[in-house]
């Protein structure tokens, strides 16, 4: 009983102890201060309400519980004390309207801001140094910004799961400067109104420590209330300054358009100077007219989805490297190159569609390697799908291209389309799921072999000629469009690729077709003609081409009778009759004679 007694207790501070940790993450603690921001004016140690605004006086020690709809601006003051920056604001956004938004009064200053489940609130400007918002409710916003570093305080954004919109003023972009991070299942949707774009991370210079993160289920929106209005500027969804990283994880996603222009200038889907590393299962979006997906620094992709569409410029343009790995599966199409990379481009284990309407569809200035992945490109006319101009390297990889690529000696166990016209080159093990199209034919040269390993799907609509070898190893074949085997009298063709009988019986196709010499009959036995008999249908045949049939009793020769037998054999069991026949006839013969003779007398 003591030591239950003692679990127990146990069990209860631990529990203790974690509460405050956790309240403390989102919230002051249990100090709450309700304020009606429509109430009438008031001021206490807390907070004052008067005729234009609600300033709030208190920092870290109690929450402020926002209700009610007003037109004034809340007011909150920072601190020049260094003492201090760890010290915020923390505000609870009840299904509140605040027309006149959280304005700074100065800097810096910190803001938890709490937007609880179920709730539905709209504040005008929300602004702060270091900004930190949660909660599963929706903010609505025409400004949300995290401000610069200054001496006293880095600057830094957290949102975790909110709904939060954002529709920009006409003239101003959305600004998030230090590390910003959304997690959970934030939402976050800017909309730009005017001619800049929807958001902007990392303007201030100076400051390393910028950075963009999305994880978990977050999602990212950069949108235009416009899209397809044409600007006199360079209208883009999302630009990343400074060098700034931009890192997604998990699930999560982004989505970014871009502006076409009247002028000079056009706008990017995503454009930054840094480098973008996209992994696990999130998803990128971006359209523009100028490059969808642009980075100053390498772009990683290592799993999940790009899809990067331009009409003027690029898909996916980088100075740096191109790493795709890792089951990633990328789609881009542009004017030019619908994939560019400066300094090489690597392909592993993934999926890539590469268009252009303009140029070469997958290009690089240095070296290219792809292994174990699926590569469609589609280029111009008279332009190559694949090109690098250092090295070329491919190697178990299934390759649609729609120029005439060769690669030499540098392609291995891989499958070659050029065009409609395809070929196994090696021992290929299919990389993924690959289909040959209605119009396509695939070639397995004598000496080369196809597998489709477990987990893989091989899908005939084409034609695929066999004459090396094909295997289903573990994995599935599916055929609309039968070739190969060839069918018999009895059996339908069996296709070289499903090994399923397809078609019609060919009656005049008799594999198990056997000659019988003609023999004669006896009086025991029947005889036979010369005939061909086909094991399979059990027909007759009187030719070796099996091409009149006839009955058995066309094949058979009846047994002998007697008298056949012994004209046919020269029985000597008759020969006695034969010559008493002979001599009764000679001794008549001599009578006849003789009376003949004593007449004459």
């Amino acid at each position: 009983m003591k030591k239950q007694i003692l679990s127990i207790i146990v069990m209860l501070c631990m529990a203790f102890c974690f509460i405050p940790a956790a309240a403390y993450a989102d919230t002051s603690g249990e100090n709450v201060i309700t304020i009606d921001v429509g109430g009438a004016n008031a001021d206490n140690e807390n907070y004052k309400i008067d005729d234009t605004q609600i300033i709030l006086r208190v920092k870290d020690t109690v929450t402020y519980e926002l209700t009610g709809t007003t037109d004034k601006k809340i007011s909150i003051w920072g601190s020049n004390n260094a003492e201090d920056i760890d010290k915020a604001f923390y505000i609870r956004a009840n299904n509140v309207s605040v027309g006149g938004g959280i304005v700074v009064q100065n800097s810096p200053v910190k803001m938890v801001l709490e937007v609880p489940e179920g709730t539905d609130n709209s504040i005008d400007t929300v602004t702060a140094n270091d900004l930190t918002i949660s909660g599963s409710g929706t903010l609505r916003a025409m400004t949300l910004n995290v401000t610069q570093q200054t001496s006293y305080m880095p600057s830094a954004l957290q949102i975790r799961d909110t709904n939060i919109i954002v529709n920009n003023p006409v003239k101003r972009s959305g600004e998030w400067n230090g590390p910003c991070v959304l997690s959970g299942d934030a939402t976050v949707k800017y909309i730009s109104s005017g001619d800049y774009a929807a958001l902007q991370v990392g303007v201030k210079n100076g400051d390393p420590t910028h950075s963009l993160t999305l994880k978990d289920n977050a999602k990212l929106y950069c949108l235009h209330a416009e899209p397809e209005k044409a600007s006199d500027y360079s209208v883009s969804g999302l630009e990343i300054f400074q060098g700034a990283p931009l890192t997604m994880e998990g699930n999560s996603y982004l989505e970014a358009q871009g502006r076409p222009a009247t002028g000079k200038y056009v706008g990017y889907g995503i454009v930054t100077e840094g480098k973008v590393k996209i992994k696990g299962n999130a998803s990128v979006k971006a359209s523009a007219t100028d490059v969808a997906l642009c980075a100053s620094g390498d772009i990683d992709i290592s799993g999940g989805t790009v899809d990067a569409d331009s009409t003027s410029s690029n898909g996916i343009y980088t100075d740096g490297k191109l790493t795709i790995s890792n089951g990633a599966k990328v789609k881009a199409a542009g004017y030019y190159p619908g994939i560019y990379a400066a300094t090489g481009i690597s392909i592993s284990g993934s999926q890539v569609k590469a268009v252009s309407s303009g140029d070469v569809a997958l290009f690089t200035r240095k070296d290219m390697t792809i292994e174990n992945s699926k590569i469609k490109a589609e280029a111009a006319e008279e332009y190559d799908g694949i090109r690098g101009n250092g090295t070329m390297t491919v190697s178990g990889s299934w390759i649609e291209t729609s120029g005439s690529e060769a690669f030499d000696d540098d392609i291995t166990n891989s499958v070659l389309f050029n065009g409609k016209s395809g070929k196994v080159i090696g021992n290929a093990v299919l990389p993924g799921d690959a289909k040959v199209s209605e119009g396509m034919n695939l070639l397995i040269p004598e000496g080369t072999s196809l597998t489709v390993g477990a987990g893989k799907t091989f899908e005939n609509n084409g034609i695929v000629t066999l004459k090396g070898s094909f295997a289903a190893d573990g994995g599935t074949v599916i055929c609309t469009s039968h070739s190969g085997g060839k069918a018999t009298c009895v059996k339908k063709a069996e296709c070289d690729v499903c090994q399923a009988e397809y078609g019609e019986v060919d009656p005049k196709n008799h594999a198990n077709l056997r000659h019988f010499d003609a023999k004669a009959a006896t009086s025991t036995a029947e005889g036979n003609i010369e005939y061909w008999y086909c094991e399979s249908c059990g027909k007759n045949y009187s030719d070796a081409a099996a091409a009149k049939e006839i009955s058995k009793a066309d094949i058979t020769t009846a047994k002998l009778t007697a008298a056949e037998k012994s004209a046919q054999t020269g029985d000597d069991s008759n020969m006695l009759a034969w010559l008493l026949l002979l001599l009764a006839s000679g001794g008549a013969a001599a009578a006849l004679v003789s009376r003949k003779r004593s007449c004459g007398r």
